[in-house]
């Protein structure tokens, strides 16, 4: 998708799938899960095998079917 932003007529952007995907998990982040970093599933299994991660369950996402395996990152002793 091609979205505009700002006032200039070249302020235009692509965004996917992924982008508003990462945003809408952003602003879950602290609010409604207990996390301050959230990734989706697909990033868990990439980051995993170098970064704790812990499951925070399943959550409903804006503009998008079914529900969302997400992730936190595991802190120190966490």
């Amino acid at each position: 998708m091609l979205s505009h932003y700002g006032m200039r007529a070249e302020n235009l952007a692509v965004v996917g799938d992924s982008t508003n995907l990462a945003f809408r998990l952003a602003a879950l982040a602290n609010k409604e899960l207990d996390s301050s970093i959230v990734l989706c599933a697909s990033t868990a299994r990439l980051v995993g095998p170098y970064l704790g991660v812990r499951s925070l369950g399943a959550v409903a996402t804006k503009g998008r079917e079914g529900l969302e395996d997400v992730f936190g990152l595991v802190h120190g002793d966490a």
